[in-house]
């Protein structure tokens, strides 16, 4: 055998190699080794994905995984390049880089320059997305009508991305906002072709990991590998398979083998989640650091119509409920809604007196019962648990409350958020876009503006803090927890996250062989 391969000529070998790429790109796919089935607690088709649009941490993952960014996180939380091939300031200027072979869709089209421009400015032209608007760095005051329109700040030159920020000190703000998953790069293939409304057409055509092989209207989609991406690895899910599931029956039906993997959008407490972290033998699990943060909000409603004490009142309602619960393990209790990795944590004076203010306001009488609600089985919980008390209205809603248009949310009801790394736009940005930040008289737009315009950083953390102490005492939010995210995945499926990861990132999924 060995002195037969010797004997290959140049031709041979170079058919060897050309049916070495034709199978890394036409692979069949093998259910019994590289198949994954995911849990969901995404209900829509995938036209209703948007990286634009991005709100909950679900939509989150699978844009993640379906569209890559220019630039991204590493395992060790350091910026990388990611669709480009690198990118380096040259005086004012950011220059991104690419390399045909790096980023290539499942159809064969490299992702370039060009790709990485219009999906910009197609963020421009949408007016922004849940984590920041580029237009504020890259050309403020300018109304893009189509994606063929100049922004001074996004240009191409010699097949190179050119982003040139309006303010110098705009710098170490930047690179990390593109890390976001909201700036995924587009094919344009994956776009309309009208330039003034460019909506998505498919998933299809990604520049991720994975693209959608099969969609459905209530969540049940099939992804299948890029095996032109850059994150492709041999071991990675080959098929993953989406099998909607709702929050409380999750970890029951991970236990009985409906799936595979269990994301921690889909993770809740419960008995049935801690029964699936003692069956050691069975999976594996991931546990980020704790920045998990459950909190207490309001709508606009009720942010016009109840004092901050009256607030204060609700909030303690629905906090003794949430206690009878059973919690994430490594949960602890929090007044803060930034934690100790953030830079708007408040000083010992202000975290005695918001302690204070949550165990000591009433409020007196409520102009009328507070609401708050969810879908079917658990509005009966919720209704089970106050039906005596009248100052409890139990509304049934068509989603869980966050995820409903914010004029259509109850008065009270329940997120799960990130707290912030260091100082991030990001956070701040989706924070103010979903109404979770929000005070009578606040233009969060405006405060956000403000905040990146102020060149000294000792200065905007000064107002960070302060925009954190008002929120907690005119009980705007009311913080409740803070604990890790945890995933977990059936043997022989492995997770190779950071703890600085929500595990989110699909491709950091192993099969042991």
């Amino acid at each position: 055998m060995k002195s037969r391969a010797l004997m290959l000529g140049a031709g041979s070998a170079l058919l060897l190699v050309a049916a070495f790429f034709f199978l890394r790109h036409n692979q069949a796919v093998s259910p019994e080794v590289t198949r994954m089935k995911m849990a969901t607690v995404f209900f829509k088709s995938a036209q209703d994905l948007d990286p634009s649009k991005i709100l909950s941490m679900e939509e989150y993952e699978l844009v993640q995984n379906l569209h890559s960014s220019l630039v991204e996180y590493d395992i060790n939380q350091n910026l990388q390049p990611g669709v480009a091939k690198s990118f380096v300031w040259e005086g004012d200027d950011l220059v991104f880089e690419f390399d045909p072979k790096r980023a290539v869709t499942v159809d064969g089209d490299a992702i370039g320059a060009e790709d990485a421009a219009r999906s910009l400015k197609r963020s421009v032209l949408y007016g922004g997305t849940g984590h920041g608007d580029l237009r504020t760095f890259l050309c403020p005051g300018q109304k893009l009508n189509s994606i063929d329109d100049a922004c001074p700040g996004i240009q191409v030159r010699d097949g190179r991305l050119v982003l040139t920020p309006v303010r110098p000190y705009y710098k170490s703000h930047l690179v990390k906002i593109l890390a976001n998953a909201d700036y995924a790069i587009l094919p344009r293939k994956a776009l309309s072709g009208d330039p003034a409304k460019p909506a998505i057409i498919n998933q299809r055509n990604t520049t991720g990991p994975y693209y959608l092989d099969k969609d459905d209207a209530g969540g049940a989609w099939v992804l299948k590998i890029n095996p032109s991406s850059y994150h492709y690895h041999a071991d990675m899910p080959q098929l993953i398979e989406l099998v909607p599931t709702d929050y409380g029956e999750a970890a029951a039906r991970l236990m009985k083998g409906d799936f595979d993997y269990l994301a921690a959008s889909a993770i809740v407490g419960g008995e049935d989640f801690d029964r699936v972290l003692d069956r050691t033998r069975e999976f594996n699990f991931h546990e980020s650091m704790a920045f998990r943060i459950r909190l207490i909000c309001f709508s606009p409603s009720a942010l016009k119509e109840f004092t901050p004490a009256q607030r204060f009142h609700g909030a303690r309602l629905m906090e003794a409920y949430l206690k009878q619960l059973k919690s994430l393990r490594g949960s602890k209790p929090t007044v803060e809604y930034f934690q100790a990795l953030s830079e708007g944590t408040l000083s010992e004076p202000q975290r005695q007196e918001i302690s204070n203010l949550r165990k000591n306001e009433q409020g007196g009488a409520l102009p009328r019962p507070f609401t708050i609600g969810g879908p079917k089985e658990n509005a009966e919980k919720l209704r089970a648990y106050f039906k005596d008390n009248p100052e409890i209205r139990v509304l049934d809603l068509d989603d869980y409350p966050y995820g409903l248009p914010v004029d259509q949310r109850p008065d009270i009801y329940v997120v799960s958020s990130d707290s912030a790394w260091t100082e991030s736009l990001a956070s701040l940005g989706h924070n103010f876009e979903a109404r979770i930040f929000q005070l009578p008289g606040l233009d969060g737009g405006l405060w956000l503006r403000d905040y990146i315009e102020t060149p000294d950083k000792d200065v905007r953390l000064r107002k960070l803090k302060q925009l954190h102490f008002d929120l907690l005492k005119n009980a705007a939010i009311y913080p409740v927890a803070v604990s890790p995210y945890f995933t977990v995945a059936r043997k022989p499926w492995t997770l190779g996250f950071s703890t600085f990861s929500s595990g989110t990132e699909l491709w950091q999924v192993r099969k042991e062989r």
